[in-house]
């Protein structure tokens, strides 16, 4: 009898084989991984928000270098913000008022007698919506397309890592770390158009803010070398209120001044 091991390698199954084992699987309800698709990171529901907002701590400097929008509003210190899908926002502080209405961009501070209304143009990035707040929504979700990269642990969590564009605009992009059983973006990442990364965002104490909603209350905001620029808490966070139009809607009477 020959003790020797044997030097055949195994046999490999051909690839009908594993077909027909899948879909024996799929039959016998037994569980097969699949890739996550972006669709399933969206949260479903949210069709507008308004909360308060605290800025804890901000370097105006360090802002500036990822936006003068961002260093604007985190200047503000304590406000109320309110937003409405797809592209509706509006800033109130004790010094001022700020509105975004989808390109329109507009803002008032009376001690200063300053009043303007700017053309946002093409640039959707610079459109405020809830994704700024952590939440990827359906209606933001008709503006982006997403690959999957990598599964990874953020703070405890599982999170899906996709890299998003908008389609009508490639050359922006953002890294976005999504919990796929809260909704929510736990960390986000902003790439310009040079591939350079402009900030790191990260989305802290998340919540339930209505049946089904989480909300994260903490943002942190970070340079390109990783220094920090900005924390903001939010509070009194009310999801779905009904907020009327009338809320957003930009004075006719602003003087305007192209460009941003």
């Amino acid at each position: 009898m020959d003790d020797r091991p044997s030097t055949r390698r195994p046999a490999r199954w051909p690839r009908v084989a594993l077909s027909a084992l899948a879909l024996h699987c799929v039959a016998c309800g037994i569980a097969v991984a699949q890739t996550p698709e972006l669709a399933e990171m969206a949260v479903a529901g949210v069709t507008d928000l308004r909360a308060r907002l605290e800025v804890t701590r901000v370097d105006g400097a360090a802002m500036r270098t990822i936006s003068p929008d961002l260093a604007m509003l985190f200047g503000l210190k304590a406000l109320d913000i309110a937003y409405k899908e797809p592209s509706r926002f509006r800033a109130e502080a004790r010094v001022g008022l700020l509105l975004v209405d989808g390109a329109a961009l507009y803002y008032r501070v009376p001690q200063l007698g300053i009043k303007r209304r700017t053309d946002l143009g093409a640039d959707l990035h610079r459109r405020h919506s809830l994704f700024d707040l952590g939440l990827l929504t359906k209606a933001k979700l008709e503006q982006l397309e997403g690959r999957r990269l990598r599964s990874e642990v953020v703070r405890g969590v599982e999170a899906q890592v996709f890299e998003l564009r908008y389609r009508a605009d490639r050359e922006v992009r953002y890294l976005a770390w999504l919990d796929p059983v809260r909704k929510v973006t736990l960390r986000r990442q902003w790439y310009d158009r040079s591939s350079r990364l402009k900030g790191t965002f990260d989305y802290l104490d998340v919540s339930e803010a209505a049946p089904g909603i989480c909300v994260p209350r903490k943002i942190e905001v970070r340079t390109a070398a990783g220094a920090l620029a900005g924390v903001a808490v939010y509070s009194d966070v009310v999801v779905n209120g009904g907020l009327a139009d009338a809320l957003f809607e930009i004075p006719a009477d602003a003087p305007a001044r192209p460009g941003g």
